[in-house]
C-alpha cells in the first residue's frame, strides 16, 4: 500500500513507462494507417477528377510554348484553372508580370507545402524540358491536397515561376519573398 492507501503493484515505473509508450506507439500505428489508406484514396479519387483537364491543360502548354518573361498565355490558362478551383492568385508577384502566387487552405496555417510551377520553353525546343508536364503537375498536387486543407489546418500553395531556362525567374521570386 502507497501512503495515501491505494493499493500498489509491484511494477518497476521503467516497466510501466516502456508499456505505455508501447500502448501509444501501437495506436500511432493503427491510426497512421487508416489515416494513411484513406488519405490515399481520397487523393486518388481527386486527381481521377482532375486528370483530364490537367492533361488538357498540358497539351496546351506544350501547343503554345512561350519564352522567358513571355509566358502570358500559359499565366493566364494556370491562373483560371486556380481560380476556377477556388485558389486565391495574386499575379505579378516580385515584379515578374507573367509569375502567381496561388493559395488555398485555412488563413493561419500549422503547416504550407508549396510546389512551383514552371512553364516557359526553350527557343527553338519548346517544351523539350518539359515544363509544360511540371506545370500541370504541380497544380494537380495542389488540387488533390486542397479538400483536406481545412481538417489539416495547412494550406497549399502554388508558386508560378517564370524564365526558369534563361532568365532567373525564380531569383526575383526569391528576392520577393516567396
Amino acid at each position: 500500500m502507497s501512503h495515501t492507501g491505494v493499493p500498489t503493484h509491484n511494477v518497476r515505473l521503467e516497466d510501466a513507462n516502456r508499456s505505455l509508450a508501447e500502448f501509444f506507439i501501437a495506436e500511432i500505428r493503427l491510426a497512421f494507417n487508416y489515416f494513411s489508406k484513406n488519405f490515399k484514396n481520397e487523393v486518388i479519387k481527386v486527381v481521377d477528377r482532375v486528370a483530364d483537364e490537367l492533361g488538357a491543360t498540358s497539351r496546351f502548354l506544350h501547343q503554345h510554348p512561350e519564352l522567358a518573361y513571355e509566358e502570358r498565355e500559359a499565366a493566364q490558362r494556370l491562373t483560371a484553372l486556380l481560380k476556377a478551383r477556388g485558389f486565391e492568385v495574386i499575379e505579378g508577384p516580385g515584379g515578374l508580370p507573367t509569375a502567381f502566387l496561388a493559395r488555398a487552405g485555412v488563413e493561419r496555417p500549422s503547416a504550407t507545402i508549396a510546389f512551383l510551377a514552371e512553364y516557359d520553353a526553350l527557343p527553338s525546343l519548346g517544351h523539350a524540358c518539359g515544363h509544360n508536364l511540371i506545370a500541370a503537375g504541380s497544380i494537380g498536387a495542389a488540387l488533390a491536397l486542397q479538400p483536406f486543407l481545412t481538417r489539416l489546418g495547412g494550406q497549399v500553395q502554388v508558386i508560378g515561376c517564370p524564365a526558369e531556362e534563361r532568365g532567373g525567374g525564380k531569383i526575383a521570386l526569391v528576392k520577393a519573398g516567396l
